[in-house]
């Protein structure tokens, strides 16, 4: 049995920064929302776009022989792979979030129940100098296979303190945690 192949997990990877920063001006290649409507649901016109000109071996290839050149077959198959799988992605979970500043090390804590069996992370989706922004993401038990039941997963994150806030993306939106001051 395969894994399902996920945005975050399989595709996000395989675009290099060259590749990102050359599409910018297009659409971000790191940024799952360039690849979903606001519903969800993919927008195949440039995922399939996107699938054309890796395939291509004309002017149009992606990426371009003068920077590193066309994608190895594998990597093209496993693009293929994701959108017959339906162009799958991670899932948001929700949590409860504390932000403490210890001297100069702001610290996050966050306490998660999730399936017993599933897999969460953080992604860091943006760096400021005075914010970051993390998406809280889950892969289900169904994506990973494993067993069921509840547990409770902790992270501890440590930060400068020079952060004026922290932004979390999760299940329940956009939360924008200002860091204490001292």
């Amino acid at each position: 049995m395969h894994r399902k192949v996920l945005f975050e997990l399989h595709i996000k990877p395989l675009f290099r920064a060259i590749d990102r920063d050359h599409m910018l001006w297009h659409f971000d290649l790191w940024n799952p929302d360039s690849f979903y409507e606001r519903n969800g649901q993919p927008k195949m016109h440039v995922i399939n776009a996107i699938l054309d000109h890796l395939t291509s071996n004309g002017p149009d290839q992606m990426p371009p022989n003068n920077n590193a050149g066309p994608w190895p077959e594998e990597w093209i198959d496993l693009y293929r792979r994701w959108i017959d799988e339906g162009c799958g992605r991670l899932s948001l979970t929700k949590g409860d979030y504390q932000i403490r500043k210890d001297g100069s090390t702001v610290k996050l804590f966050a306490k998660i129940e999730i399936d017993q069996g599933a897999e969460c992370w953080w992604e860091r989706q943006y760096e400021g100098s005075d914010s970051y922004i993390y998406h809280l993401s889950v892969e289900s038990k169904e994506e990973t296979g494993q067993s069921e039941g509840r547990i409770i997963r902790e992270f501890i994150g440590n930060f400068p303190s020079q952060l004026q806030k922290i932004t979390i993306v999760d299940q329940d939106g956009i939360q924008e945690l200002p860091i204490p001051i001292s």
